[in-house]
């Protein structure tokens, strides 16, 4: 069963609605035996040209399917819904990781911890910016998250600052990059081939005479040629660190 959430009542409606008898599904006329794209109505706003409004099968029809007892959809699966595009709050065209099954919940399916916290960032976005219709798949983020599904690190989301969000979806709707997504450039990067040489060194000399130290004071032979040796290094590391 594929279970969406109505745009219009709120209730929860299964996607592949037919009257079942004796444990299969056929089609009875006295029914409005609905599937998914049966279910798809449209919005006549003209903002909203082209929007799917997925809709349940009394709000389509005018007449309830029978195949099971409507119910509003829970703060849960209302979250589960924002992250697909048909409403799903079952597996559908979610992102790769998004939702993860829970025996507990009435769906069978939560919100991953990515998720929660997007969905929570595009919350207090709306709010902040006095918006009434939430739309998830703006987030700065979202594509990133969308290209690397499960291999998305929940960190870039954790250490995103929200308050950003304005500005960055305005970035990105001018096709440009928002500079938390910008590549960092290391230090290392910056150094010419003398420098790296010489923090090679300078790393190798440390190794190398922390080992001679270790050998020479566990020794019970004094050798002046290892001590010497020893203080030679130190002062080539002394010269390098100047």
């Amino acid at each position: 069963m594929s279970l969406f959430v109505c745009d219009k009542c709120m209730n929860v409606e299964n996607s592949n609605s037919v009257k079942p008898e004796k444990g299969t599904y056929v089609i009875d006329d006295s029914y409005p035996n609905l599937h998914f794209m049966g279910m798809q109505g449209f919005g006549h706003i003209p903002e909203r040209k082209g929007v799917i409004e997925m809709l349940c099968s009394k709000c389509n029809t005018g007449t309830h399917h029978g195949d099971n007892t409507p119910r509003k959809a829970t703060v849960g699966e209302m979250a589960l819904a924002c992250f697909s595009v048909s409403n799903m709050i079952t597996p559908g065209d979610h992102i790769s990781g998004s939702i993860i099954p829970d025996k507990n919940e009435p769906c069978g399916y939560k919100l991953s911890a990515t998720g929660i916290y997007m969905l929570a960032h595009m919350e207090a976005y709306c709010k902040d910016n006095g918006l009434t219709e939430l739309d998830v798949t703006k987030h700065p983020l979202y594509d990133k998250w969308e290209e690397e599904g499960i291999k998305f690190n929940l960190q870039k989301l954790v250490q995103y600052n929200p308050e950003n969000i304005k500005r960055d979806i305005e970035i990105q709707s001018k096709g440009g990059i928002i500079p938390y997504l910008k590549s960092k450039i290391s230090w290392r990067d910056n150094q010419s081939e003398t420098e790296r040489e010489k923090k090679l060194r300078i790393a190798y000399l440390k190794r190398i005479i922390k080992a001679a130290k270790r050998k020479f004071h566990n020794s019970d032979d004094f050798d002046t040629e290892e001590a010497m040796g020893i203080h030679r290094m130190e002062a080539e590391l002394t010269e390098l660190k100047v």
